[in-house]
């Protein structure tokens, strides 16, 4: 597994008003898709859209987050796909 940094380009942008999170996300995953729908999965975005809200992919689109593999060493690649940061209990 590798560890990947997701970082929203517009965190203040229309696509971002629901969401959960708009910050740095730190995933460990296979490559850059996987880590794009683990952090879907874990921090469950869409849970907070109204009724008739258009929803986004927002941290597996490269028009709405960034992602970068993350070489700092702060997190062992050993182990799961999973989020690492910010604090999975936060969701």
């Amino acid at each position: 597994m590798k560890i990947f940094s997701l970082t929203p380009i517009n965190p203040e942008g229309p696509e971002w008003q629901h969401a959960k999170w708009n910050g740095v996300v730190v995933v460990r995953a296979e490559d850059e898709g996987h880590a794009g729908r683990v952090a879907t999965m874990k921090i469950e975005w869409w849970k907070n859209l109204p009724a008739g809200a258009k929803s986004y992919n927002l941290w597996g689109d490269h028009r709405y987050s960034t992602i970068a593999e993350d070489t700092s060493g702060r997190f062992p690649a050993d182990g799961p796909a999973e989020l690492l940061e910010p604090s999975p209990d936060l969701f």
